[in-house]
């Protein structure tokens, strides 16, 4: 007789840093994404040049260039998300965090306005470490098919400044767990 609770294929992530990425970084922030997620992480290629994506009257990249990008390289499949420290817009918002495919294959997350620095406060590693691990899950929750959450709490929450990101945990509310649990997509089928 089948259990209940059966385990499913893992689902596995590819993050693409830009070169220059400090590799201790990344692997920190695989290490706690494995910590808080069901799903696997590896560090796949670097991505090595943005400036086809650089719009030069606003001063920033063009998220979704650089998803498409993303998409014409992928080569497997996983799902995979790009790490990149400059300055992210689309036509219709002044900046964004990070930017994924709903139901896709690929998105982008950005550390330039994670990282203190920016807001020209001390840096601190530990706390951009948590910014990147929140934006990645609420990106990949995209690929994943989530929309964003009305629960403040959520990683799925919109986040429109640093300061969302900094009071939404790590982990999906219960709506939103359910969703991919349903689907299959969060380690577990109920």
């Amino acid at each position: 007789m089948q259990s209940l609770l059966s385990i499913i294929d893992i689902m596995e992530v590819v993050l693409r840093p830009v070169r220059g990425f400090d590799d201790t970084m990344i692997n920190r922030v695989i290490e706690h994404l494995e910590r808080v997620t069901p799903w696997q992480f590896q560090t796949g290629p670097e991505m090595t040049d943005l400036d086809y994506a650089y719009l030069a009257n606003r001063n920033q990249y063009d998220a979704d260039s650089i998803l498409i990008q993303l998409l014409k390289e992928k080569r497997s499949d996983r799902k995979v998300v790009g790490l990149v420290g400059v300055d992210l817009c689309t036509p219709i918002l002044a900046f964004v965090f990070g930017r994924a495919q709903l139901y896709g294959e690929v998105a982008i997350v950005s550390l330039y306005r994670l990282d203190n620095s920016y807001y020209r406060l001390p840096v601190d590693p530990d706390l951009l470490n948590k910014r990147v691990v929140k934006e990645v899950i609420h990106e990949i929750g995209h690929l994943q098919g989530l929309y964003h959450c009305q629960n403040r709490w959520c990683v799925m929450n919109s986040s429109s400044t640093i300061i969302n990101i900094d009071l939404k945990g790590s982990d999906f509310c219960s709506s939103c767990l359910t969703f991919l649990r349903e689907r299959g997509w969060y380690g577990i089928r109920g």
